[in-house]
């Protein structure tokens, strides 16, 4: 959910991660300031989001989205092996986004979810590219037969295709 900046200061609420003002590190009042309306202050948060998972894939560390110390990022959530952005903190807080929150955060994610409306995720595949291990993710249209999807390398979560 998307709350407002100044409605959302005191209260601790929770809410799908990434379109959540509370969320830590995201600060809502800095990244919804002057917000005119919904779809403007979601495609800032979405916007947010895609920033500091891809500054996070590139330098292996970002802060903790419950206490903001410093925390590494891992391609894979180490007890179960599945593909996806987590860090595990002193504090308690796991963090994970799926390889398809990478695509959906994404600007071509955007784009076609602005696009397209409704749109749903499509199961993931396990695939090769490049010689590559990776994880197939798409969204689809409800409306039409579009399609939009990535492939991310499985040991660094690169995207691939």
């Amino acid at each position: 959910k998307l709350l407002c900046p100044v409605c959302d200061v005191s209260r601790q609420r929770q809410g799908l991660l990434g379109l959540s003002t509370e969320a830590r590190p995201l600060h809502a009042p800095t990244v919804l300031a002057d917000a005119s309306g919904f779809r403007v202050g979601l495609k800032r948060v979405n916007s947010w989001w895609d920033e500091y998972l891809g500054r996070g894939l590139k330098t292996g560390d970002v802060r903790c989205r419950g206490c903001g110390r410093t925390v590494s990022v891992q391609p894979r959530v180490p007890r179960t092996g599945t593909s996806g952005f987590y860090t595990d903190c002193a504090c308690g807080v796991e963090f994970f986004v799926h390889p398809a929150g990478l695509l959906l955060h994404a600007d071509d994610g955007q784009a076609f979810w602005r696009t397209e409306g409704k749109i749903r995720f499509v199961p993931e595949k396990r695939v090769r590219v490049g010689g590559r291990d990776a994880v197939l993710v798409a969204f689809e249209s409800l409306a039409s037969s579009a399609r939009r999807e990535a492939a991310f390398a499985t040991d660094d979560l690169t995207r691939l295709l």
